[in-house]
């Protein structure tokens, strides 16, 4: 059941994307949907185009360092982590 609801989730945002293939909400939005259907791959894509078009979000550099620590990709990992606190080094 969940796979059918995931599914439908990314169908849809798949086509918002294609509709806007430069708006970084829609694709984040995509992202998460591969992230929780467990298509790493494909959200690292995702996370990465959206890193293209926007350096400094600060949210891909989090999800992509979570995706390679599940993937045991440790320098991919503290790349995005680090890349992350040097965007926004504090909560202030």
């Amino acid at each position: 059941m969940r796979n059918i609801i995931w599914q439908e989730e990314i169908t849809l945002y798949e086509d918002t994307t294609r509709k806007s293939p430069h708006k970084v909400r829609p694709l984040h939005t995509l992202a998460l949907s591969y992230e929780k259907a467990k298509r790493l791959n494909d959200a690292i894509v995702v996370f990465d185009k959206i890193l293209y078009l926007d350096p400094y979000y600060v949210i891909a550099h989090v999800h992509l360092a979570y995706i390679f620590k599940q993937m045991n990709k440790l320098k991919n990992t503290i790349y995005h982590l680090e890349s992350a606190i040097n965007i926004k080094p504090s909560d202030e």
